[in-house]
């Protein structure tokens, strides 16, 4: 069995060096007394906030949440790193079993290299030339400069983040002002989706309100696949499965495509294990 060997850096909440630690990540924990008060870090990302929670108005919504409010893949690595430790104490408090190494973090990484990788690679003229051509196509979406008279309206919403020229297409049936709250503040969330950008990302929304919870379902089920996958962060078609199970219409393709962001991905390993000074010991 493989085991990761690493270093990571213990900080108080004022941002105060604490201790240096290295080797297996279980190992490193266990010595240490479990104490909220604590943050820790990837030496190498030191200077990345220390996951103390700021205020903030988007969009007429007012949350809470670290990070200037934008995606940096450093924070994400680090918070993720915080969330694994931990959860690891949680479970071991009621004696069940959490699996605490650097391996989580190495893979998330990578990820994140990746998938910046490709987004990188999206063209910003041909993405707002797509989105008007959508936006023509689907003419119930309305753009919006506050979320505030959505507090109860449910239906579809489309979230645009101009900066990676990518949008995201997703659905609620109890309240699009909450759902879009949750995409902007969720915190266990490190993959390549929605939800690890913060809510200052998101820089045009559009909403398409619907009250019948059947065609909200046959609405996201239709209008995901109509976005070109290149420019979407959709990781799946949700409650459209439900419609389509209800219906036994022909299932579209509105799973991306799993082999463009998984080619080359031993690269970016390799590149995660040098940046993070993560060593695998086989």
């Amino acid at each position: 069995m493989s085991k990761y060997i690493g270093r990571i850096n213990q900080y108080d909440y004022n941002d105060n060096l604490v201790g240096k630690y290295e080797g297996d990540l279980k190992a490193i924990i266990e010595k240490i007394e479990y104490d909220d008060k604590f943050y820790y870090k990837f030496p190498c990302f030191s200077d990345v906030k220390n996951g103390i929670k700021e205020k903030y108005c988007h969009f007429g919504v007012n949350g809470i949440d670290s990070n200037d409010h934008y995606y940096r893949p450093a924070e994400l690595v680090n918070r993720s790193l915080n969330y694994d430790i931990r959860k690891y104490y949680r479970r071991r408090k009621v004696n069940k079993i959490y699996n605490l190494n650097f391996e989580n973090q190495l893979v998330i990484y990578a990820w994140q290299l990746r998938a910046n990788e490709l987004l990188s690679q999206n063209n910003k003229e041909d993405f707002n030339n797509k989105l008007e051509a959508f936006l023509n196509r689907h003419k119930q979406f309305i753009q919006i400069s506050d979320l505030n008279p959505f507090r109860t309206l449910t239906g579809l919403y489309l979230l645009v983040l101009d900066k990676y020229n990518v949008c995201y297409i997703g659905q609620t049936q109890s309240s699009i002002m909450r759902r879009i709250k949750q995409h902007w503040t969720r915190s266990d969330y490190f993959q390549t989706g929605i939800d690890r950008f913060k809510a200052m990302d998101t820089t045009r929304i559009y909403v398409y309100p619907i009250t019948n919870v059947e065609n909200i379902n046959e609405a996201e089920y239709r209008c995901i696949p109509d976005f070109p996958e290149q420019y979407t962060l959709n990781c799946g078609n949700l409650g459209g499965d439900i419609w389509f199970q209800k219906n036994h219409a022909p299932l579209k393709n509105i799973e991306p495509n799993k082999a463009r962001l998984m080619s080359n991905l031993d690269i970016y390993l390799e590149q995660s294990a040098d940046t993070l000074g993560i060593t695998i010991v086989r």
